[in-house]
């Protein structure tokens, strides 16, 4: 049996979380009931109600609230669509984490099960290896916000560097400075600083959001430098850079001081990676992220679970080691209109024999086009529900497919929030990408005013 521990925190860890105490499994086979109540009655302790369609479950959520929701997908009366649906609607169970189960399911299914927003999913039949340890982890990782907790309190306070934010370059070489100030520019307020001591004082007096320190740093140590500027507290959320050649990043990241490691070199995409992952890469990407921080998190939910349950397939992210698409590969392009501040577009990119097993695992033969087009569908409706349920109004566009049989590579654009992932145990790969820039009303009317005469 799993202690407590390996499932959560108690209650006492957190005042805007708890474990998970009070759940409800809702499907018409009892054996699987059974089964579930059993399993989380002894490894959680947890209160356990059963529930054999969509409409029982619905009634008992009115007297008997939950933490977690165990739906089943094809049941009578009220089939699980049907009953998100209806919870997704109702304003006190609109957040409820529910965990789908899925055995097989259609893709127009799939997409409206996701649009409505899932937690996770889990394949039936359950007999099948690792699902027991998937569910334990899928429980064991979920937090539930404590009622009186608001959501936007319960963020991440990792480091996030956004843009628009204020950079610090300490570095020796006027040649590396000149780089990133050139490399970087467009993105962050670049500040320079040739020695420690000057850094120092730079940063006292700019509170830079960002600090990268190279190794060779005259007057201070780096090291030292770095635990100068944290002792001091620049800023609470001050995020700290070492740049370094690659033989040194192991032990440097050892020592903790770092919240990202960059190996030195002059290739802008190799500080790209690291930079992505520390925070978005244009000032309307961050000022979206602030208002629906989610957003990167309901993206990678989304392709896990449409590979899970329409593909039948386990995903792995691939982000650290990303190799731009030769031909032939497709992309499948979608806009979104977001209030009237955004417009937005997510990409979907993969090599042609990855697409090829995808459209054959969806719809039985190799359409690249077909399959990616309908995977964007079902992202985008993703995407669209986290913005919506942060309040923001947002409209679909349809997907553009196209097929690129010779030309160019295709590169993770810099200014693009990203997504690799691979198939587990196969060289099948997708990325993700979602852009975004800020909307030009007056452009907007006139091209609307055009169509309109056209």
């Amino acid at each position: 049996m799993l202690s407590e521990s390996e499932f959560g925190p108690s209650r006492s860890e957190g005042a805007g979380v708890r474990p998970v105490r009070h759940i409800m499994v809702c499907d018409d086979d009892l054996a699987v009931r059974y089964a579930m109540k059993r399993m989380f009655m002894q490894e959680l302790r947890a209160e356990v109600i059963e529930a054999e369609n969509g409409l029982v479950a619905l009634k008992a959520l009115r007297e008997s609230p939950v933490d977690l929701l165990i739906l089943d997908i094809n049941m009578p009366v009220v089939d699980g669509v049907e009953a998100l649906q209806a919870i997704r609607s109702t304003p006190a169970l609109a957040r409820l984490p529910v965990i789908v189960l899925s055995g097989e399911c259609d893709a127009e299914t799939v997409k409206r099960v996701i649009d409505l927003g899932v937690t996770d999913y889990l394949s039936k039949p359950l007999s099948r290896p690792g699902t027991w340890e998937r569910l334990k982890r899928i429980t064991a990782s979920l937090q539930v916000e404590a009622k009186s907790q608001p959501a936007h309190q319960t963020r991440s306070k990792g480091a996030t560097l956004m843009a628009g934010h204020k950079l610090l370059v300490v570095d020796a070489s006027e040649d590396f400075r000149y780089f990133i100030r050139t490399t970087f520019g467009t993105r962050f307020r670049i500040v320079e600083a040739a020695n420690g001591i000057d850094a120092l004082d730079i940063a006292l007096g700019a509170r830079p959001h960002a600090v990268m320190i190279g190794r060779d740093v005259p007057q201070m140590d780096a090291d030292q430098l770095a635990q100068k500027l944290r002792k001091l507290k620049i800023r609470e959320d001050l995020v700290l850079i070492a740049v370094a050649a690659r033989a040194e990043l192991d032990a440097i990241r050892e020592c903790g001081l770092y919240d990202a490691c960059v190996p030195r070199t002059f290739v802008p995409e190799v500080f790209a990676l690291e930079f992505d992952a520390l925070g978005p890469a244009s000032v309307p990407l961050a000022e979206l992220l602030e208002l629906c921080p989610t957003l990167r998190a309901q993206m990678v939910s989304a392709a896990e679970q449409v590979f899970g349950m329409m593909l039948k397939m386990d995903v792995e992210p691939r982000d650290r080691v990303v190799i731009p698409f030769q031909p032939p590969y497709a992309v499948a392009k979608i806009g979104l209109a977001i209030g009237d501040r955004f417009s937005a577009r997510i990409d979907l990119v993969a090599d042609v024999t990855s697409a090829n097993a995808f459209a054959v695992a969806m719809f039985g033969v190799p359409e690249p086009g077909e399959a990616l087009g309908e995977l964007s569908n079902i992202v985008a409706g993703r995407v669209k529900h986290a913005l919506v349920n942060d309040h923001i109004n947002v409209t679909l566009g349809l997907p553009d497919v196209s097929v690129v049989e010779t030309g160019e590579v295709d590169a993770r654009p810099h200014d693009s929030l990203g997504v690799r992932f691979g198939v587990t145990g196969s060289d099948y790969e997708l990325e993700i990408r979602f852009s975004v820039s800020a909307r030009n009303p007056i452009a907007a009317d006139a091209a609307s005013a055009n169509k309109g005469l056209s």
